[in-house]
């Protein structure tokens, strides 16, 4: 009887540890969103599926938000990546927009209209070369419009 009287405050205070390490990730393109996903560390496959990109796509954004996001101490890139990991682009934050990437140049260059596949890093890096933190580098997901 008194170990059950423990259990439930102790799962209570421990039960938000575990979503630690979720990402929300939408899309949007054209200023419509199409997809919004979590991004869990834990997951092990994280291909997601765009079946429904316009034909002109003016704008492809992706916005960011989540545990990784709210640390002020670190300066977020996002990284893209083609399918063999050998094209990189680092994508700064869209100005004026917090969460926001601009990633339209660096999709067309990595062929991702044309059914190609892309992969989309979080870089996270010290705002300081001086702090004695270490970068970190997350996987969000492998998007592809086949």
């Amino acid at each position: 009887m008194n170990f059950k009287l423990l259990f439930l405050p102790l799962a209570i205070i421990f039960s938000p540890s575990l979503v630690i390490g979720q990402d929300t990730v939408t899309i949007f393109s054209n200023n419509k969103k199409l997809i919004s996903f979590l991004s869990n560390e834990n997951t092990a496959d994280k291909t997601i599926h765009l079946n429904n990109i316009p034909k002109k796509i003016m704008s492809l954004l992706i916005q960011v938000d989540g545990v990784h996001t709210t640390r002020r101490i670190y300066r977020q890139t996002l990284e893209v990546t083609g399918a063999e990991d050998n094209n990189s682009t680092m994508v700064e934050l869209k100005r004026g927009h917090s969460k926001k990437f601009n990633i339209t140049a660096s999709a067309k260059n990595n062929s991702f209209f044309n059914g190609g596949v892309i992969k989309l890093y979080l870089v996270l890096n010290p705002t300081s070369p001086r702090m004695k933190i270490r970068s970190q580098r997350i996987f969000l997901a492998t998007l592809t419009t086949r």
